[in-house]
């Protein structure tokens, strides 16, 4: 039997061009068994294919929650979480869906390798690509991810806009699974539809995620690495150091 992905996609339905592109792109790929679209604009979303079942929940779920239900309601144990403002090539489900495993953890994005558009959506057709394992979560990691329903944990509902793939990535490390980034991969991402009004709360969130994840003694002694920095926990206190970082997003800007 054929591997088939349930694809996620929470939106607000900011910018609806870029929405429909990826849809169309998703629909004709035959690795993707349906297409979840939570639409939290609570509007209404129209899309006739079959593969398609639109959510509409009764206010603003926000992003992890949606993510929650999403995977609840998916009918297929792949499942791909996207953002709702990204152009991916055309077929990249039905490569990507062979390297997703009940044996490891998140496949998340590299953001580095993304292109910034400031304008319409593209039909993309070059699919390679190339894995690396990560053991954080790198710039929007989040933006699209792919894994097994056996390596999702259920996130933390005061979590409801940010820390979310990290929180994935860290439950996967805690259960011995590895996690990969993509990497060389043509896309291209709108960039921050969804969440900049919301970024106010980033640090309110950012202390609900440290209690979720670090003990006791973790809190009092212990080494972290991120993407941005090394974070040194010495009896309660956090001596954190930057971590040089060259690498820069690519960006295309238009009328």
């Amino acid at each position: 039997m054929n591997k088939k992905l349930s694809i996620i996609i929470p939106t607000l339905q900011k910018n609806l061009e870029f929405l429909n592109q990826l849809i169309n792109t998703l629909v004709v790929d035959s690795a993707v068994g349906e297409i979840i679209v939570i639409d939290n604009s609570t509007k209404g979303f129209g899309y006739n294919n079959d593969k398609v079942r639109v959510i509409i929940p009764d206010q603003n779920l926000f992003v992890n929650p949606s993510w929650n239900l999403g995977v609840k309601e998916a009918k297929y144990d792949y499942l791909g979480i996207l953002n709702d403002d990204i152009c991916i090539p055309q077929g990249f489900c039905s490569k990507i869906i062979n390297d997703i495993s009940e044996n490891i953890g998140i496949i998340g994005t590299n953001g580095y390798s993304m292109i910034n558009k400031s304008y319409e959506p593209e039909k993309i057709t070059d699919t390679s690509y190339r894995l690396e394992e990560t053991s954080f979560t790198t710039f929007n990691f989040g933006v699209m991810m792919f894994l097994h329903k056996n390596s999702f944990y259920e996130i933390p509902q005061d979590l409801k806009i940010f820390f979310g793939d990290d929180y994935l990535v860290f439950k996967n490390k805690k259960h011995h699974k590895k996690n990969f980034v993509i990497e060389d991969l043509v896309m291209y991402h709108y960039g921050s539809l969804s969440s900049n009004e919301f970024s106010s709360i980033i640090k309110k969130e950012a202390s609900l995620y440290r209690k979720h994840t670090l003990s006791l003694l973790n809190r009092l002694l212990s080494y972290e690495k991120t993407r941005t920095r090394h974070i040194f926990r010495i009896l309660g206190i956090s001596v954190t150091i930057n971590r040089e970082d060259t690498r820069q997003t690519k960006t295309i800007y238009g009328g």
